[in-house]
């Protein structure tokens, strides 16, 4: 099952940015939003949903900032946020059941839960918000000092939009059933926008139900989606979406730790290739190296690295969807959903395998003085290595029974399967010397390092690892 510290994670699969339009103040803009996450995962979801909104990341991927009034020259409100904070961050596409299946009309059809209309009124109501960049100031360029070149700096990316009640659409707005008074100001009527929002029967099973999937199980029972909504909708104070309770229910949910459904096929998720590599860089970092493990946007290269990174999916509907089933398998002939495998292809299982066989062999490459790059004139700068901490597993190395035991708590949290332990303990017995391609492609390694990497290696590619029970 997953930690708490999986929370932003989930968070940011479901309040799904792509990064791409934010260009050079990206990184800021990536940084705020993390911290935003990190700072509502225990707070109230009404709270979070107005960050993100305002948030000058989500702003710039959903065409939120600066969408203004209509006017003579034809311009109208932009759709796109109104759209998007509805299909995929509130109410979603279905009216659902709290028990997250789709409510049915009396023809037997499933009922949509917004309109053409709806979009057109929440969008009227999100005009009028703006990058704020009263606190910015003006960079120039240092390759080319010249004032047309010149940018400005990253405070606009770290503070919420800003309104300008001059853009402001100041008609009438309706959608889902509620009617804004014309000329009411732009931030009454967004608060107006996000409360009908969050008072939405749809919200608890649909934010739910994918926080489950997120962080226990790809296919939760109906009963419970419904506990964990009813939690959302009352958290037993008379709270709603206090995500606090919430979460303390996913996690502590008598589904989530019955022992009994782990040896069940149908229950579990495949652990996402960049939360595999979290994992393990928690558990081997040292304190010197934990700071230096930056992850570079050529580890979420599905051939070179893991196929994703946080807050980089490659649009707002995230790395794959929650209802995803594998064509030609036995888990779409069962009518279940894998959303993981989505992002699981020949390409990225061999991506990820590769990188993770370099990452516990050589250890994390950065560039000593990435500023000859500077010069114009190419050339390979300086590398260094900075190495796993396998301390405690090299204690073991001669111990196979006791690495391997130990492996499999720290990795493996008790469940790594005798066939696989098996096959993992006669390759690392086949390891009886040091080859002269060792000593080549990893100069100074000794023996109980090879036995200790091989281990390593060969349970973080095991299903018992892979997928989470």
């Amino acid at each position: 099952m997953a930690s708490l510290s999986s929370l932003p994670i989930a968070l940011s699969e479901f309040f799904c940015p792509n990064s791409d339009p934010m260009g050079w103040y990206v990184n800021f803009g990536l940084a705020h939003f993390w911290d935003l996450l990190v700072a509502g995962a225990f707070g109230n979801f009404r709270d979070l949903l107005e960050a993100v909104t305002l948030s000058p990341l989500i702003g710039e991927c959903l065409n939120m900032n600066d969408s203004r009034r209509a006017d003579a020259t034809g311009r109208v409100p932009d759709e796109n946020y109104a759209r998007e904070i509805m299909q995929l961050f509130t109410i979603g596409l279905l009216q659902l059941n709290l028990d997250g299946t789709p409510k049915l009309g009396g023809d037997g059809r499933q009922l949509e839960t917004y309109s053409n209309a709806d979009v057109n009124g929440l969008a009227h109501v999100f005009t009028g918000w703006e990058d704020d960049y009263r606190l910015a100031r003006f960079v120039v360029i240092p390759e080319d000092p010249t004032t047309l070149n010149g940018r400005a700096s990253h405070e606009f990316a770290v503070v919420p939009m800003r309104h300008v009640p001059q853009h402001h659409s100041p008609e009438e707005k309706r959608f889902l059933g509620v009617t804004i008074a014309a000329n009411t100001d732009g931030p009454t009527s967004l608060g107006i926008a996000l409360d009908t929002l969050f008072q939405h029967p749809n919200v608890g099973p649909f934010f739910c139900k994918q926080m489950i999937q997120r962080l226990v199980t790809s296919n939760p029972a109906p009963t419970y989606v419904a506990r964990v909504a009813a939690k959302f909708n009352d958290n037993g104070a008379g709270v709603r979406g206090d995500l606090s309770a919430v979460f303390s229910e996913i996690l502590l949910d008598p589904e989530a730790l019955n022992p009994a459904g782990r040896e069940q096929s149908t229950f579990g998720k495949l652990r996402e290739p960049m939360l595999r590599f979290y994992q393990w860089a928690r558990t081997c970092a040292t304190d010197t190296t934990r700071a230096k493990w930056g992850v570079r946007l050529r580890l979420g290269n599905g051939a070179f690295g893991f196929g994703q990174l946080p807050l980089r999916s490659p649009t707002v509907f995230n790395f794959f969807r929650p209802g995803y089933s594998p064509p030609s398998s036995n888990v779409g002939r069962l009518g279940l959903s894998a959303p993981e495998f989505q992002i699981t292809t020949d390409t990225t299982v061999c991506g990820y395998a590769n990188t993770m066989e370099t990452l516990i062999r050589r250890g994390f490459e950065s560039f000593v003085n990435e500023d000859v790059y500077a010069t114009g004139i190419y050339q390979d700068p300086p590398k260094r290595y900075d190495l796993a901490d396998f301390s405690a597993e090299l204690l073991l190395a001669d111990q196979l029974d006791r690495l391997l035991d130990h492996l499999n708590l720290v990795l493996c949290a008790g469940r790594l399967a005798a066939g696989s332990r098996s096959i993992i303990r006669q390759a690392v017995l086949e390891i009886t010397a040091l080859t002269s391609d060792d000593q080549r492609v990893y100069p100074g390694i000794t023996l109980s390092q090879k036995k200790v990497h091989l281990a390593v290696f060969m349970v973080m590619i095991s299903p018992d690892y892979v997928v989470q029970k």
